[in-house]
């Protein structure tokens, strides 16, 4: 039986997990169930968590503790351990499922196929939606990984629980790039395969802070540089390997200063900026840095004119 869990870590986000759940409980394809992992440590932000999910009264909720070691990784891994469904569909406690994502998923999965992504809606508040990745069908390769192609985020993504489990789980060891190290697990067993459908909404909201996702993800990308170095230089120069990540680091802290409203919108230019100095071929980095220069509604005239 194609029986799906959906794992939902969260910490602090009771206002949004309330949208998360929405989305999780009214999929066109019902769950058999979803785990919300607690990883909160004071006893007020649990109860708001418990009374949130009380609040639906669906028995398909199941509220745990994380027991494993603090932080989304290690929520993760408590919500897989307890999953026992076939396969794990995760989501972010800000994210937001479209109503097909499980169907879509499922769809997509054929003889071989041990892990299927799709494509997501990037929103914030300020903007509504910002992008939308272009994913077709095609398979994603190790090499592919190594060459920076992979899942946006982990909401996007379902897997098989045995294949989470022979990986190894998440790395509870790295402060960011878990999804990106956990994929990389897979591709080395397994068959990864994406699909066109836009499945999730990607959230960028205030409760993020720049400075805090720019260091981590250095910190995540020089533990991924230790732990890979032997493969990446196998498929490309290990320069060329971090000064990708790094754009990218660069472009992620750009956009959350961006959401956070038009008086950060020079530091958002000044990380665009350095993105495009790693990567100045990157039509993505050009269109965000005209972006946040000229505003949103003026970039699309633009764009509109010469296409």
């Amino acid at each position: 039986m194609n029986t799906i869990s959906i794992v939902i870590p969260t910490y602090k986000r009771k206002d949004k997990l309330k949208r998360a759940l929405f989305s999780a409980l009214h999929q066109s394809l019902s769950p058999h169930e979803i785990i919300v992992v607690d990883d909160n440590r004071e006893e007020s932000e649990s109860r708001a968590v418990k009374e949130c999910i009380e609040g639906f009264d669906d028995a398909r909720l199941k509220w745990i503790p994380n027991f494993r070691k603090p932080g989304g990784c290690g929520a993760r891994n408590a919500g897989i351990m307890t999953a026992t469904g076939k396969f794990i569909a995760f989501l972010d406690d800000d994210d937001v499922f479209l109503p097909d994502a499980l169907r879509a998923h499922l769809n997509a999965f054929e003889d071989g196929v041990s892990m299927v992504y799709g494509n997501c809606q990037v929103v914030d508040d300020l903007y509504k939606v910002t992008e939308t990745t272009a994913f077709t069908r095609q398979p994603l390769s190790f090499t592919d990984l190594i060459m920076g192609h992979c899942p946006p985020s982990s909401s996007v993504v379902m897997v098989k629980k045995d294949v989470l489990l022979e990986a190894g789980l998440f790395d509870e060891s790295l402060p960011s790039f878990q999804d990106y190290d956990m994929w990389l697990k897979i591709a080395r067993l397994h068959r990864i395969v994406s699909h066109e459908r836009v499945v999730a909404k990607f959230i960028q909201h205030d409760g993020q802070r720049t400075s805090i996702n720019f260091d981590k993800r250095k910190t995540g990308l020089d533990l991924i540089v230790e732990k890979w170095s032997g493969e990446i230089v196998k498929v490309r120069p290990l320069k060329s390997f971090i000064n990708h990540f790094m754009a990218g680091a660069y472009f992620n802290s750009g956009a959350v200063a961006l959401s956070l409203g038009h008086q950060h919108r020079m530091e958002a230019v000044r990380y665009f900026f350095r993105a495009l100095q790693l990567n100045y071929l990157s039509r993505r980095y050009w269109k965000w840095t005209v972006f946040s220069l000229l505003g949103f509604e003026l970039t699309k005239k633009i764009r509109s004119i010469h296409p």
